[in-house]
């Protein structure tokens, strides 16, 4: 059996080499000088597939006008190096070439109209440039879906840096939102904004689909109502159009709407309201102090306490902003973003800040250093007042903007104390001396930035944690300093104590008529 097996693959070797050598005899016989004669064969050209021809929906059935088309194409003597696609029965018929076998495509459904059916034709390429004489052609029923839009709020929450959408405000308010579409973000033709009554359509202002915010800006911030500055995004130049219609003193909401390709709208959408303060003094107090059972840490009775000290050096007329008043877990007068919040600031000549201590320190620190630059460059003057503790920050980014560089930590195993019959020493013979009212067993002094001034001093004294024994401080002990700018003549004056806290003398209201009508110049 194994010897027939043999013979036989021997036998099928002899007949291929025979075979073989047939063929090159043929060929051989076939060639001239110019190489092979003969007719090729005619290129047969591509055929192009799609799953079906023809899709049929009707009503609410109808597909959105994204749609994603799947094709194939086959090449009997080649392959298909791509494919030509276009849209056909609109004005641009032209054909589109991609390698592709699958596109998601945004149409463009004439304007008015709610459905469209779209023809699809697609036509393959093969490798010699012939195309498919008969592209494959598939109808989609096209319904457009009407666009939707919802406000977006900051979240509730603890902490102020976060921004929040204020009750009232200063006429700075700042609006975001959100704009859907079914048929795709990208059928999303613009936003039209209104102020208050959507019904006079003079009013409304068209806003690219680029943008999803914007913040307004009354160009009279002290008139019963006001044309604004609309500056979308984080854009710091206002557009050209303004937006008409706000109410100063009263009650205000934006009402915004989407419009998409087709001209389809969606409704009008009304934002949360907040009330809308004049500006009519050129100072603001900060009181960043909120309820409290202890007096001198309590919003209500620092306001009091000021007013009372501010009358007293001739001050009477300002306007107060509780930038961390709440109700229940939200903040009631914080702007939603440092943007807006600096705006308000930078409607104002003169700033006294107010702020507590602990934890309160760092995040008003933090907000100023956000939202007070351009009220500085502007040459702006701060008075800023914050209570430090042992757990402030020594030295950091946060102080940047400030007057000082650091604040001093006391050595190791001890503390700083001031007692309440602390006396505060001026640096300046212009300015009286104070008498502070309370303890304090954190006080930190400040290390002076080039060009600061310091106002004052206090006879601190060193806490010994392991005896308790005192011994008075003998280092650097500045707890209030001035800054002046020469460039665009702004001053900051600020101080690790709470300023309604240095009147234990009497001598308080002295020395903010010296701070702030003779170094700020308010009248």
């Amino acid at each position: 059996m194994n010897h027939t097996t043999i013979d036989i693959r021997r036998s099928r070797s002899v007949a291929i080499a025979i075979f073989g050598c047939c063929i090159f005899l043929h060929l051989a016989s076939c060639n001239t000088r110019d190489g092979i004669t003969g007719l090729p064969n005619p290129n047969r050209l591509p055929e192009t597939h799609m799953v079906v021809d023809t899709i049929i929906r009707a009503g609410d059935d109808r597909f959105t006008s994204t749609l994603q088309l799947h094709w194939w194409g086959t090449d009997p003597d080649g392959w298909v190096s791509g494919y030509e696609i276009r849209l056909a029965g609109l004005a641009d018929t032209a054909w589109t070439f991609t390698t592709s076998n699958d596109s998601v495509l945004l149409l463009n459904i004439p304007a008015g109209s709610d459905t469209f059916d779209a023809v699809f034709e697609i036509r393959s390429v093969d490798n010699t440039g012939a195309v498919d004489p008969s592209p494959a052609r598939l109808t989609y029923p096209v319904r457009n879906s009407r666009p939707s839009l919802t406000f977006n709020y900051p979240p509730n929450g603890s902490n102020p840096l976060a921004g929040a959408f204020p009750v009232q405000s200063f006429p700075v308010l700042h609006f975001s939102w959100q704009g859907s579409d079914p048929d795709g973000a990208a059928s999303i033709e613009r936003y039209e904004l209104c102020l208050n009554d959507t019904s006079q359509s003079n009013r409304w202002m068209s806003l690219s689909p680029a943008y999803s915010e914007c913040i307004l800006q009354a160009e009279d911030p002290g008139a019963a109502s006001s044309a604004c500055l609309v500056f979308p995004g984080d854009r710091s130049t206002p557009l050209a159009d303004r937006m008409q219609g706000l109410l100063i003193a009263d009650s205000n909401r934006l009402y915004v709407r989407v419009i998409d390709r087709s001209g389809a709208k969606s409704d009008w959408i009304e934002s949360r309201s907040v009330f809308v303060r004049a500006v009519t003094h050129k100072l603001l107090l900060v009181n960043a102090f909120t309820p409290s059972a202890i007096p001198n840490q309590n919003a209500d009775s620092v306001s009091a306490r000021m007013a009372g000290q501010l009358a007293l050096a001739g001050i009477n007329q300002y306007h107060e902003l509780r930038i961390f008043e709440r109700s229940g877990n939200s903040f009631t007068q914080l702007s939603a973003n440092n943007a807006t919040q600096a705006r308000i600031f930078d409607l104002f000549d003169h700033i006294i800040w107010l702020g507590g201590g602990g934890y309160d320190f760092d995040q008003n620190a933090a907000l100023a250093q956000y939202t007070m630059g351009p009220f500085l460059d502007g040459g702006g003057n701060l008075l800023m007042s914050l209570t430090s503790s042992a757990g402030s920050p020594v030295t950091g980014t946060v102080y940047e903007l400030f007057p000082f560089d650091s604040l001093l930590a006391a050595p190791d195993g001890f503390g700083f104390l001031l007692t309440d019959t602390a006396t505060l020493s001026p640096l300046s013979p212009s300015y009286p001396v104070l008498g502070y009212d309370r303890f304090n067993p954190a006080v930190r002094p400040l290390k002076l930035r080039s060009g600061t001034t310091g106002l004052y001093k206090a006879n601190i004294w060193l806490r010994n944690f392991s005896t308790l024994t005192l011994t008075p401080y003998g280092g650097t002990s500045t707890v209030m300093a001035l800054r002046y700018n020469p460039i665009n003549q702004s001053r900051f004056a600020f101080t690790t104590l709470e300023l309604h806290s240095l009147n234990r003398t009497g001598t308080l209201s002295a020395m903010l008529s010296q701070l702030l009508r003779n170094e700020f110049g308010i009248p």
